[in-house]
């Protein structure tokens, strides 16, 4: 009896506001996603700042104390290449080597978060417009409805309204935007496959092939 009152509840859930739920859900998650990847680049260009500072510290003066050495970092993964052109040849030639080969590999990661940013981005200005056409299609059912209502209402005096409730007509239907947002769901899926074959992968170099793959996705959208 339980069993058939939950499959009841199944069966009866309007799959108008499940999908405004979903539209809703993919709106923050892309949000949330392109901030993500933001706070990432940030994250990364630190890291990339740290190593340089640790290679070329006998460069910078007082960079032993951690106030200096801050300092220096704010402005250090900007200014790499004058850095290096200055003082690399300074370096043994492994430490440089090892340094650049770092800053490289970092600089790879940044450009793979950048074009997150921009497919996040994107898919969230799809998912807008999506919402934008659902919520006109509630207002107009509402509208529909209200005037429905009024339709009923002069019928019952006997006053000919035949047609009233045609006044509006929905510019899209909840398939036609159903169908809209299950298009964008697919880039996730796209993206996600990527992160499996790529994400784990600690090798700098791949970074550049994830970039180039997901900027495939962007330019689809």
């Amino acid at each position: 009896m339980i069993w058939n009152l939950f499959k009841k509840d199944k069966e009866d859930e309007d799959p108008t506001i499940e999908l405004g739920q979903k539209i809703q859900s993919a709106l923050q998650k892309s949000e949330q996603d392109k901030r993500e990847a933001e706070k990432m680049v940030k994250t990364i260009e630190t890291w990339a700042a740290d190593a340089i500072i640790n290679n070329y510290a006998e460069f910078f003066p007082n960079a032993h104390l951690s106030f200096y050495r801050d300092k220096y970092k704010q402005t250090a993964f900007a200014d790499y290449e004058k850095i290096k052109a200055e003082h690399g040849q300074k370096l043994p030639e492994d430490v440089f080597e090892k340094c650049e080969n770092i800053v490289k590999g970092y600089l790879n990661q940044i450009e793979l978060q950048k074009a997150q940013v921009l497919l996040f981005e994107k898919l969230y200005n799809e998912h807008k417009k999506t919402k934008q056409k659902f919520d006109a299609m509630l207002a107009r059912n509402k509208r529909n409805a209200e005037m429905e209502k009024h339709q009923e209402r002069l019928q019952e005096m006997n006053n000919n309204t035949t047609g009233l409730g045609d006044v509006y007509k929905d510019e899209y239907t909840l398939d036609e935007i159903n169908n809209e947002f299950a298009h964008q769901e697919t880039y996730f899926d796209e993206l996600h496959k990527l992160k499996q074959q790529y994400g784990n992968d600690a090798n700098f170099e791949n970074a550049i092939a994830y970039k180039d793959e997901i900027e495939k996705i962007t330019n689809k959208i």
